[in-house]
Formats: C-alpha cells, sequence, structure tokens
C-alpha cells in the first residue's frame, strides 16, 4: 500500500473518530470525529437547527451517510446518477431514527475503508473520488461541531 493510500485510511478514520494513532492531521484528537461527537448527542440536539431554514445535525448526517454510500457504489464499479436532493431528505429524527442514522454512518464508513485496503493500488478515478469525498465529509463535520458549539 503506498503513502497516499495509507495517508487516505488515516485521514478517514481521523474524520469518523476511531483513530489509534498517537497524533492527528486535521482535529484536536484522532477521536474526536463523526463517531465519537455523535455518540454524546441525542435524538433532540440532533434535530435542532440554529436558525429556520438552516439544515439539523441529523440533516448533515444523513447527507454524509448518503454521500458514503455513493462514494461505495462508485468503489464497487456503479456510476450512478445523482440526485443531490434525495441526500438533504433527512431532518428531524426519533431515538430509533437517530440510532439507525448513526449506524448507517458507522456501517458506511466501515464500508468504505473495507473497499479502499482491498485495493492493492487506487486508480485514477479512486484517487479523485476518495479527494472528494474525504474533503466533503470532513466540511459537514465541521458544520456539525460549529452547531454544537453554539447549541
Amino acid at each position: 500500500m503506498d503513502v497516499y493510500h495509507r495517508t487516505l485510511l488515516q485521514m478517514l478514520a481521523e474524520a469518523f473518530g476511531v483513530s489509534t494513532l498517537p497524533h492527528s492531521f486535521f482535529l484536536d484528537t484522532g477521536t474526536s470525529g463523526y463517531l465519537s461527537v455523535l455518540a454524546e448527542i441525542d435524538a433532540a440536539t440532533a434535530s435542532r437547527t440554529l436558525k429556520p431554514g438552516n439544515a439539523t445535525l441529523a440533516a448533515h448526517c444523513g447527507h454524509v451517510a448518503w454521500i458514503m454510500g455513493v462514494a461505495n457504489r462508485m468503489l464497487d464499479g456503479e456510476r450512478p446518477t445523482l440526485n443531490w436532493d434525495e441526500s438533504w431528505t433527512v431532518s428531524i429524527v426519533d431515538a430509533a431514527a437517530w440510532d439507525a442514522l448513526r449506524a448507517q454512518l458507522k456501517t458506511s464508513y466501515e464500508g468504505l475503508v473495507e473497499r479502499l485496503s482491498a485495493r492493492e493500488a487506487l486508480g485514477d478515478d479512486d484517487v479523485m473520488g476518495s479527494l472528494i469525498t474525504l474533503v466533503h465529509v470532513a466540511y459537514h463535520l465541521g458544520e456539525i461541531k460549529q452547531m454544537l458549539s453554539a447549541f
């Protein structure tokens, strides 16, 4: 596995809060990403927004889960037509829906790691897609953390 491949997997682990490295690349710690941050949040908080018309925390999570699902499908060789509106269908969640959404994030992250780890080398489409995915999920993590700091 080349340096880019290893670094990508390490940065994804940090973004999802499961890094075991003694340092971090872009967060305060390798465990301050999605899965660890969201574990402390209840459904009522996840359903809040900072002002009317803005996306809720759950909406950001639903969007990220959708993005990760698309990335996994693309790594499986699919080239789906993307309907970005469907990535924002989640807004208000109850406890069961919130648990399911967090589980979906974890499963989609694990699926991405599995698919990327199985590749001996990453092709151009893999590199392009993984960069887009990493940056996009990092952006939404920042949005979520900003929202949480304001609640």
